[in-house]
This record gives structure tokens, C-alpha cells and sequence, in this order.
């Protein structure tokens, strides 16, 4: 599990590739470093897997 910013998400791989932190992104860019994603889905930026993938920029909004 990570806590971040007091809010705990299930995570049981750790290495982006079981899906289970995938996190809806609602503002802001990520650097995608997953193996879950496709190609298309990662360039949408529509959702991260928040164990191993960034922010691009300084502001990202996310749906816990």
C-alpha cells in the first residue's frame, strides 16, 4: 500500500505492471514509466499507475 498525502492506495506489484494503483488523472501531464499501459493509453492521459510514474510539470491532479 502507498500513502500519499495521507491517502492510502492498494498496491501490490510496485513496478507498474499489475494495475491495481491505476489513478485517474484530471489535471496535468505524467512521465509513464508502467508496463500495464499501452502505448495509445499512456499518450491519452487519462490514468497512471502511481507507484512508478511522474509528473511532468509542477501541477498534477489526480482522482483518489
Amino acid at each position: 500500500m502507498i500513502k500519499t498525502l495521507n491517502i492510502d492506495v492498494e498496491c501490490l506489484c510496485r513496478e507498474g505492471v499489475c494495475g491495481t494503483c491505476e489513478t485517474v488523472i484530471l489535471d496535468g501531464e505524467v512521465e509513464h514509466f508502467d508496463q500495464y499501459l499501452s502505448d495509445a493509453e499512456k499518450a491519452s492521459q487519462k490514468s497512471m499507475m502511481i507507484c512508478v510514474s511522474r509528473a511532468k510539470d509542477k501541477k498534477l491532479v489526480l482522482d483518489f
